[in-house]
């Protein structure tokens, strides 16, 4: 059963990246407010940990995310919601000399469209490690690399206008394992901006006494995109439960579902 108790909700999401012998400093999430026609500056900072020259790779890609911790890379524009095609590089390859740290600077030019609204959002790709060349029968020359450590940078504009959050939950289950049991709760974002709700269970007995209040971590849901949200119920006997979900987006509003548990 769902259960919609006012209007209106709002909520990366964040790439994740892996560490390695340089890193970007900063926020992994760039966000930025703007209008039809804006053209802004962002920046990367970009870090040499070591005494050694680091080569880096910079390129664009979509992101889109779902709750079964899938991530899709796509090619700028497969979305509608892409701002791939607005973001402009300062530079596609660097070289940090030992122990540099340098700023990359970027450009996004929104489209001069007043039927723009909501969020739109690409990534930017940091990645390194050490260069060869190599043979190529269609070129003289070619480089190759290999990986050693890559970081997402999100770019994220958000734009005036008539846009909605509309967090959904569209499937629940409960996962029971030898030393665990986990109510795992799945969310989209079926509108046009990005939302960072508060995600919270309340369990109940029979008896409608309260066990207790489950916090979930804060994630950002993209339009378009879901993730999962997880409650530890290990720490409960035997018995049937009620769980009430609540999902408070702020000044977008507050949904909830209600489930019934019997753990075994």
């Amino acid at each position: 059963m769902f259960r919609r108790i006012s209007a209106l909700s709002l909520l990366l999401y964040s790439v994740q990246a892996q560490a390695g012998e340089v890193t970007v400093t900063g926020s992994l999430f760039q966000s930025h407010i703007t209008a039809p026609g804006d053209s802004i500056q962002g920046s990367v900072e970009v870090q040499n940990n070591t005494d050694e020259l680091q080569n880096v790779l910079l390129y664009q890609t979509d992101y889109l995310y779902k709750a079964d911790g899938s991530n899709i890379f796509g090619e700028t524009g497969s979305h509608d919601r892409s701002n791939g095609g607005w973001v402009q590089l300062e530079s596609e390859q660097i070289e940090l000399q030992p122990t540099e740290t340098r700023t990359i600077f970027y450009t996004v030019a929104v489209p001069d469209d007043e039927t723009l609204f909501g969020t739109y959002w690409s990534v930017i790709m940091i990645e390194g490690g050490s260069f060869t060349d190599v043979e190529n029968e269609e070129a003289e020359r070619e480089i190759a690399i290999k990986t050693q450590f890559r970081y997402g940078v999100q770019v994220v504009n958000t734009l005036p206008g008539t846009s909605e959050v509309d967090l959904a939950i569209f499937d629940r289950r409960l996962e029971a394992t030898e030393t665990a049991r986990v109510l795992e709760i799945d969310m989209i974002n079926q509108g046009t901006r990005l939302s960072r709700p508060v995600v919270w269970a309340e369990i109940f007995t029979e008896d409608g006494i309260s066990t207790g209040r489950l916090e979930s971590e804060r994630k950002r849901i993209h339009p378009g995109c879901s993730v999962q949200y997880a409650f530890d119920l290990s720490e409960l006997g035997v018995g049937m439960y009620t769980a009430l979900v609540v999902v408070d987006a702020g000044d977008d509003g507050v949904v909830g579902s209600q489930y019934t548990i019997e753990l075994r």
